[in-house]
C-alpha cells in the first residue's frame, strides 16, 4: 500500500499557520481548500489506479466497462474486450528478482499505452494480467489489428538494467453483443 506523500502531511499539519499581526492562529480557507481538492483528487486516484503502473485497476476497469455495456445497449453498437497475459513472466521474476518484474511490468504498460487507440482503456487487473475495453468498434478487425500491435509491440526486446528481457503475450478477444 503506498503512503501519501510527506509533504502532504506536512501541508495538513500547517493549514492553520501564524499571523505575522497576531498570535492567534489565522484560518487560510483558500490554500485550505485547495489543499483539500488535491489530497482528495490524489487518493481517487490511487484507489482507482494501479500504484506499479499507474494503469486503471480492476476496479475503474470494471466501471468503464459497465459504462460501455450501457451505451452499446442503447445505441445498438459494438466494443471489444481484450485480455492479455504475459507468457513467460514468473520465470523472468524468479530469475531475476521482483524488482526487474516490477521494471518490466512498467515497461509493458508504456508499450501498452502506445499501442492502442485514445479512446481505448487499458488496466492491469492481476501480476502480469491486462484488460483492454475498446469502445465504439467500427468492425471486429479493428480489434484483431489492435490485438497483432500489441503482440507484436511485446515482442521486442526490453532493456532492463544490464538484462535483454523478451518476452510475448497471449490475448483473448471478445465482441460485444457477438461474445
Amino acid at each position: 500500500m503506498r503512503r501519501a506523500p510527506v509533504a502532504a502531511d506536512r501541508a495538513t499539519r500547517n493549514i492553520f499557520r501564524q499571523s505575522p499581526r497576531t498570535a492567534n492562529p489565522c484560518p487560510c480557507p483558500s490554500r485550505a481548500l485547495r489543499l483539500a481538492a488535491h489530497m482528495t483528487e490524489e487518493l481517487r486516484h490511487m484507489a482507482q489506479h494501479d500504484s506499479l503502473t499507474g494503469l486503471p485497476n480492476r476496479a475503474l476497469f470494471s466501471d468503464r466497462l459497465n459504462q460501455e455495456l450501457s451505451r452499446a445497449r442503447r445505441h445498438e453498437d459494438q466494443f471489444a474486450v481484450m485480455f492479455l497475459d504475459l507468457d513467460n513472466f514468473k520465470p523472468i521474476n524468479d530469475r531475476f528478482g521482483h524488482a526487474v518484474g516490477d521494471l518490466l511490468l512498467q515497461q509493458v504498460a508504456r508499450r501498452l499505452r502506445l499501442a492502442i487507440r485514445e479512446s481505448d482503456t487499458i488496466g492491469r487487473i492481476g501480476g502480469d494480467e491486462f484488460v483492454v475495453l475498446m469502445p465504439e468498434l467500427a468492425a471486429t478487425e479493428a480489434a484483431l489489428n489492435v490485438a497483432e500491435k500489441i503482440r507484436e509491440a511485446l515482442r521486442q526486446p526490453f532493456q532492463i538494467e544490464d538484462h535483454t528481457l523478451l518476452i510475448s503475450c497471449s490475448v483473448g478477444i471478445a465482441i460485444y453483443p457477438d461474445d
